[in-house]
């Protein structure tokens, strides 16, 4: 599957909107104590998401590069070599589990 990243870009808007300036996202409900409490908790978990979705960014921006570079030892190796490096990834992708 891949990512729609024009949805990834217009949630993170939203995200950083709603983050800067939640007044642009959502209208003044502070009048309404239930409600704006509710609405403070939802900026919180949002504020949560965005650290999260940027945690998983940083760990996916790894794991492509080992995989980059493990494609471009494959180009160069030795059969031998590929059937320890593909037993080494299968350990180290059942050790992550």
């Amino acid at each position: 599957d891949r990512v729609n990243m024009r949805g990834v870009a217009n949630l993170t808007q939203v995200l950083d909107d709603l983050e800067n300036d939640h007044q642009t996202v959502l209208p003044d409900y502070a009048r309404i104590q239930p409600l704006s409490e509710a609405l403070d908790d939802l900026y919180k978990e949002f504020n949560a998401l965005k650290a999260h979705l940027g945690d998983l960014t940083e760990k996916f921006n790894a794991v492509e590069t080992f995989i980059d570079e493990v494609k471009a030892e494959r180009a160069s190796a030795p059969p031998q070599y590929l059937k320890i490096t593909r037993y080494l990834l299968k350990k180290l992708l059942i050790s992550n589990k």
